[in-house]
């Protein structure tokens, strides 16, 4: 596992107790160490969503969806998307 998963798994923990600062911290590590890294970016979106900064969200969600390839991938973000615009 590399320590860009790692941090990106840490971030997971972070949302699953709603230490959501902590996560965006252990989400923007994780995008440091791989800045390709689609999974980290939208789980920072997530957890922004999470937050309550709908703006960064959005704007996370935006930027990445037009660089997944995976159809799957693609309709779980524009999910998110609509989350984030409905909240």
């Amino acid at each position: 596992m590399s320590e860009s998963s790692i941090w990106n798994e840490l971030g997971n923990l972070y949302l699953k107790v709603e230490a959501y600062d902590e996560a965006i911290n252990a989400f923007l590590k994780a995008i440091e160490l791989n800045p390709d890294s689609n999974r980290s970016f939208c789980n920072l979106a997530y957890a922004y969503q999470q937050k309550g900064d709908f703006r960064k969200a959005v704007s996370l969600y935006l930027k990445k969806i037009p660089a997944i390839k995976s159809t799957m991938e693609k309709v779980l973000l524009w999910n998110r998307l609509g989350d984030t615009y409905r909240a």
